[in-house]
């Protein structure tokens, strides 16, 4: 009883209270209080009753020690961690091309579109992802060939994205780069490959190859022209002014090589980036989405090299089969 500071006088025959009763557990202070005043209950009585007091404490202290949940923002219990993505990571800057690093995944025909595209109007590829911070979600828009689709992109997509080694510098040693190309990359491969995995998607569904023009289609709502190289020379098409007008316009445009691909890499798709000159002598800049750091990703080739000679499937050298300009609007 000595912890609640009852004591018994000296001839074991009365109990003293505390100074302070408030001190008492509840039960406690009130079986006291009566004793005290009446001076007629048993010392074996106190006992028990602090015996019980005891219980009440340590029942009590049990229930107080729990963990209280987290508060979240609308005053309720929350245990979810803050995503670790959101939309302040998309966009450190206006997205350009130099934020698009193929990397991995065999896409080069969807990453150079999405550079591309980002070259001619950086705001098209914001009006194509929306953050949703209730959800963690990125709710990104894209054309399925007959309407618009709301596509969501996940945290662990994302981070399955970087894990397979996607379209951005996150998996390369630059934590702050830009997110979105990882983001329509994953939208991309859910839109084409459903049922696959994403990580599936990724590598063996998008990531075995593609045209540039069924890109341009999801990202902007249609083909664009396209355009092969290889038929100029019958159909009298002047490449050289249709490329430089449409980058004069802001639209997206890309190029594509053939398994004969030399001076550019074989089977790969680029950006367009400039053109000067004019005819076949016309100087045409390209970016190579594989934006490594140990290789120049510009290039700069006469667009009669490009272009080739000869009658396709008979005879010349021609590097490249598709020129895709695409139309934001």
């Amino acid at each position: 009883m000595g912890q609640y500071g009852i004591t018994v006088d000296a001839n074991g025959n009365r109990v003293l209270p505390p100074t302070n009763l408030s001190s008492l557990p509840p039960a406690l202070r009130t079986l006291v209080q009566g004793v005290t005043r009446a001076g007629q209950q048993s010392l074996d009585q106190i006992r028990q009753a602090a015996d019980h007091a005891d219980g009440l404490l340590a029942d009590s202290l049990t229930k107080s020690s729990e963990k209280l949940p987290t508060q979240g923002e609308d005053g309720k219990g929350d245990d979810k961690p803050p995503p670790r993505w959101t939309d302040k990571n998309l966009y450190p800057h206006d997205p350009t091309a130099d934020d698009v690093n193929q990397d991995s995944i065999g896409d080069c025909y969807l990453d150079s579109t999405m550079g591309a595209i980002a070259n001619a109007n950086p705001q098209w590829i914001k009006d194509r992802i929306h953050y949703d911070p209730a959800s963690g979600n990125f709710d990104v828009t894209l054309w399925d060939g007959k309407q618009w689709r709301h596509i969501p992109v996940t945290q662990d997509d994302i981070d399955t994205n970087i894990a397979h080694h996607g379209a951005s510098w996150l998996d390369n040693g630059r934590p702050d780069a830009p997110l979105w190309p990882t983001v329509l990359e994953n939208a991309y491969a859910k839109l084409k490959a459903p049922d696959r995995s994403l990580g599936d998607a990724l590598d063996n569904g998008i990531g075995k190859g593609g045209y540039p023009q069924d890109a341009m289609e999801a990202l902007t709502g249609n083909r664009g022209t396209v355009i092969n190289p290889q038929n100029v020379w019958l159909t009298r098409d002047h490449l050289d002014q249709q490329i430089a007008q449409a980058l004069a316009n802001h639209q997206p445009v890309t190029i594509g090589s053939t398994p004969d691909g030399s001076p550019i890499h074989n089977s790969h798709a680029y950006m367009v980036e400039k053109i000067t000159g004019t005819g076949s002598d016309a100087q045409v800049t390209l970016r190579n989405p594989w934006n490594s750091d140990n290789e120049n990703p510009i290039v700069t080739v006469r667009l009669g090299d490009l272009i080739g000679s000869g009658i396709p499937g008979i005879n010349g050298h021609h590097p490249t089969n598709v020129v895709n300009i695409g139309a934001l609007g």
